[in-house]
C-alpha cells in the first residue's frame, strides 16, 4: 500500500474500520511517500470498531514527515485486542509499534521489532489516553523527545498496567527517555504494594541511553507511579547530561513505595538518583538497592529534592527513604540518599547503609555525606541515620551530611559508618556526622524530661592519610553564615579519629567559629 497524498488515511487490511476486523494479518508494505497525518497502521490506518487477534508482518513506513504512525493502527478510538507486530515502523510524531495515537482500551499486545520517530515514540503507543494492559515489547526504540519503551507518552487519566520491557529493547533518545513511558501523566503501577493478588507485571529489562530527563520508569513523571521496580541500566549519552533516575529523570507527581535495584550508570551527568534525578512533589517510601554513578550531585535515592517532604508515624514507625546501594560522583559530591537537599522534611526515616563516594568537582564547592552531599532545608521530627558501609570524599566529607546550611530540630542524627578519606591533596572539614555546618541543629531531651529523646552521635571512626584540617568527630567546621552562628545542642562522639599527617586542628568534636552547647556522654 502506497500513498502518496498527504491526508490520507492509510492500512494494510483497511484504511477506516468502524467495524469488525479479527483473525487476520497483514504482510505488505505500507508507505506514505508524502508524509501523512490522518493514521497510517500497519493493518488498520484509522479504528473506531473493533480489532482483535490481528499480525502485521510487512513494513509500516511513514518516512520522516508522517504522524501517527502505528504497526497495526495509526489512530485508535475503538477496541482493540491482541495483537502482534513485527513490521519494521517509522515516522516522525506519535509512532508506535502497535498503535500511534490511542484513545481507548487495548490489551494482550505485543511488538517484536524496531520504532524510530521524533516525538512521542513507544514500543506500544506513541500517544496513549486510555488503558493500555498486558503488552510486551521486544524492540529498539529510536527517538528524540519523550521516546518510551512501551508508551511515548502517557497523558491524563491513562493508565498503563501489566507490561514487560524485555532485554533486547534498548530505547534510545535525547530529553525524556524512558523505559516504561517517556513523558507521563496519568498511572504507572502495579497495583497495591501490600496485597499480591491485585498485583500485576510491571518488568523492565535492557537499557536506556539519553541526555536530558531519563528515567528506568519514566523520563520525567507529573501524573503517578506506585509499587514500581526498576532492573534496567541507564546510560548517558554525552557530557552535560543531567536528571537521570532508577524510577524518573524528573518528578512533578507523585512516586510511591518505589524500588531501584539496578544500576544508574550516568558517569557524564550531573543530578543522578537511584529512584529520581530532580524531585520536585511527592516522594514517599522509596528505596534504591541499585549502583548509583554520576558525576555531581548524586544521590541514593535523588540527585536533588527541591520539595517539601511529610511522612507519618504510624505503630510507632516513620515512613522510610532508604539507600543500600552504592553511591558514586565521578567529579563532585554525592549524598546516601540525596546528593542535594533544598525541601522541608518532617516525620521521616532517612536511612543509608551502603558505600558513598565523593570526589573533587570540576568547579565550586560540593559535599559528600551518608545522607545528603549538600542540605539547605529544614528538618524537623525525623531520623537521619547512617548504620553501616563508608563515606569517602574529599573537603566537606561527614558521615551524615557534607555541607549543611539548614536548621535541624527535633530530629536525631545517627552515624556509625566509618568515613575515610584517601587523600594526595590536603582537605578541609571533615565531621563524623557534618563536615561543613552554618545552621542550627538541636538534639535533646523529650517534653516530659525524661530521656534523651533526639540523639545526636557518632560512633564511626574517621580515619585522613593525607594532610587535613578541621576534623571533628561531630563536625569539622562549625562556622558563621552571614549574622547566624552554626549551633550544635546535645550531641556526643565515641569514634576514634586518624590523621596520618597532622597539620592544623584536629579536634575531638569540633572545630568552630559559633556555637557549642551541651555536650553529652553515651547514655
Amino acid at each position: 500500500v502506497i500513498t502518496g497524498n498527504g491526508g490520507a488515511t492509510a492500512g494494510g487490511l483497511v484504511g477506516s474500520n468502524i467495524g469488525a476486523l479479527g483473525n487476520s494479518y497483514s504482510d505488505s508494505a505500507v508507505t506514505s511517500t508524502a508524509g501523512t497525518s490522518a493514521g497510517l497502521g500497519g493493518v488498520v490506518g484509522v479504528n473506531t470498531g473493533d480489532v482483535q487477534f490481528v499480525d502485521s508482518l510487512g513494513v509500516t513506513n511513514g518516512g520522516t514527515n508522517s504522524d501517527k504512525v502505528g504497526g497495526i493502527i495509526g489512530v485508535n478510538n475503538g477496541n482493540m485486542y491482541s495483537g502482534y507486530n513485527e513490521s519494521i515502523v517509522s515516522g516522525r510524531d506519535n509512532v508506535g509499534g502497535i498503535i500511534g495515537v490511542n484513545t481507548n482500551t487495548v490489551s494482550n499486545i505485543v511488538n517484536a521489532t524496531g520504532v524510530v520517530g521524533t516525538n512521542s515514540i513507544g514500543g506500544l503507543v506513541g500517544d496513549n489516553s486510555n488503558s493500555v494492559t498486558n503488552g510486551r515489547n521486544n524492540g529498539t526504540i529510536t527517538g528524540v523527545e519523550n521516546v518510551g519503551g512501551l508508551v511515548g507518552y502517557n497523558g491524563k487519566d491513562a493508565v498503563l498496567t501489566d507490561l514487560v520491557n524485555a532485554e533486547a529493547a534498548d530505547i534510545t533518545g535525547v530529553t525524556n527517555v524512558g523505559g516504561i513511558a517517556g513523558s507521563n501523566a496519568g498511572t504507572i503501577t502495579t497495583g497495591k504494594a501490600d496485597d499480591e493478588s491485585e498485583k500485576a507485571n510491571l518488568i523492565n529489562r535492557g537499557s536506556i541511553t539519553g541526555h536530558t530527563y531519563v528515567g528506568g520508569v519514566a523520563g520525567t513523571n507529573s501524573g503517578t507511579i506506585t509499587n514500581a521496580n526498576n532492573n534496567v541500566e541507564l546510560n548517558a549519552d554525552t557530557t552535560g547530561a543531567q536528571y537521570f533516575g532508577g524510577i524518573a529523570g524528573e518528578n512533578t507527581g507523585t512516586i510511591e513505595n518505589a524500588t531501584n535495584t539496578a544500576n544508574v550508570n550516568a558517569a557524564g551527568a550531573n543530578y543522578v538518583g537511584g529512584i529520581v534525578g530532580l524531585n520536585n512533589s511527592t516522594l514517599n517510601g522509596s528505596s534504591n538497592e541499585g549502583s548509583v554513578t554520576g558525576l555531581n550531585f548524586v544521590g541514593g535515592v535523588a540527585g536533588k529534592n527541591a520539595a517539601a517532604i511529610k511522612g507519618t508515624l504510624t505503630n510507632g514507625e516513620l515512613t522510610t527513604i532508604k539507600n543500600s546501594g552504592t553511591v558514586t560522583a565521578g567529579k563532585g559530591g554525592a549524598g546516601g540518599i540525596f546528593g542535594v537537599n533544598e525541601g522541608v522534611i518532617d516525620s521521616i526515616h532517612l536511612v543509608s547503609e551502603g558505600i558513598v563516594k565523593g570526589t573533587n568537582p570540576k568547579t565550586g564547592e560540593s559535599g559528600t555525606g551518608g545522607i545528603f552531599g549538600i542540605n539547605k532545608g529544614k528538618i524537623t521530627n525525623s531520623v537521619l541515620e547512617n548504620t553501616k558501609g563508608t563515606v569517602s570524599g574529599v573537603s566537606n566529607t561527614g558521615g551524615l551530611i557534607g555541607i549543611n546550611s539548614g536548621d535541624i530540630s527535633q530530629t536525631s542524627l545517627k552515624n556509625v559508618a566509618d568515613i575515610n578519606i584517601d587523600n594526595e591533596d590536603k582537605v578541609l572539614n571533615i565531621g563524623g556526622l557534618i563536615g561543613k555546618n552554618t545552621g542550627k541543629i538541636e538534639g535533646g531531651r523529650d517534653a516530659a524530661d525524661s530521656y534523651y529523646k533526639y540523639q545526636i552521635y557518632n560512633n564511626g571512626t574517621i580515619t585522613v592519610t593525607g594532610e587535613g584540617e578541621n576534623i571533628g568527630g561531630l563536625i569539622g567546621y562549625n562556622t558563621i553564615a552571614s549574622v547566624t552562628p552554626g549551633r550544635l545542642t546535645a550531641g556526643y562522639n565515641t569514634g576514634a579519629i586518624t590523621q596520618k599527617t597532622v597539620l592544623m586542628l584536629v579536634a575531638s568534636l569540633v572545630r568552630t567559629k559559633a556555637l557549642l552547647t551541651r555536650y553529652l556522654t553515651p547514655l
